[in-house]
């Protein structure tokens, strides 16, 4: 499995426009976010107590004032690693996952061998759309599974757009190994996405934000 390492590096490149991925941590970072408005707003006004409290000169207040800003305080660190541990954790299981999920295509024989079948009955590269309705039509056994394959990387390739969208899969990891495998294989059935997509605009959407998203060397 060969990484592209100039990734990042700055190079000629072709730029698309970036696919929206949701991130599964942000209600934490929201509730973080308002706690530590919290914490700077219960501080601002500790110091104004205290300020009140100095100019009336009791000063027998001011244990009570520091046990609140000490808590304060260990409150904020407490949510910090809290926060800080969730997004770790969040990130090695999606990096993880990823793994997994691309190691399949070369540790099960299912992927190469629908990838070999439709290499094989669609060599172009850039298949026309009369080419697999003619296919679809025949009864022949191997025109069929020919069929069946392509629908399989095609759905495939769906799956990947959906799990990066929904922030399940590491998107940088999917660019760097399976980067040219996403653009040829919608370049190659480019004209039948369209097709079903002037039908349902929804089908294949996400394969195609996707190649839309990577970035592609010049």
């Amino acid at each position: 499995m060969m990484l592209n390492l100039k990734y990042g590096k700055k190079q000629k490149f072709k730029l698309y426009k970036k696919m929206k991925c949701r991130n599964p941590l942000f209600i934490i970072y929201i509730f973080a976010a308002t706690f530590y408005i919290s914490i700077v707003i219960g501080i601002c006004y500790v110091f104004y107590v205290k300020n009140c409290l100095d100019n009336a000169g009791k000063t027998e207040s001011d244990t009570a004032l520091i046990t609140i800003l000490t808590s304060l305080f260990v409150g904020a660190m407490a949510l910090s690693g809290w926060v800080v541990a969730s997004w770790i954790a969040h990130r090695n299981l999606k990096i993880q996952t990823t793994i997994a999920l691309v190691g399949t295509r070369f540790s099960n024989a299912e992927f190469p061998k629908h990838l070999d079948r439709i290499d094989k009955y669609f060599p172009e590269s850039n298949v026309k759309i009369d080419s697999i309705q003619n296919m679809k039509k025949s009864e022949k056994a191997e025109h069929i599974q020919a069929i069946q394959s392509l629908r399989y990387i095609l759905n495939y390739m769906e799956f990947i757009a959906v799990g990066i969208k929904s922030g399940e899969l590491d998107k940088r990891f999917i660019s760097q190994v399976m980067k040219t495998s996403i653009i040829n294989i919608y370049n190659k059935f480019s004209l039948y996405i369209e097709d079903l997509q002037k039908k349902k605009p929804s089908v294949l959407s996400n394969f195609k934000d996707l190649k839309d998203d990577i970035r592609e060397d010049l």
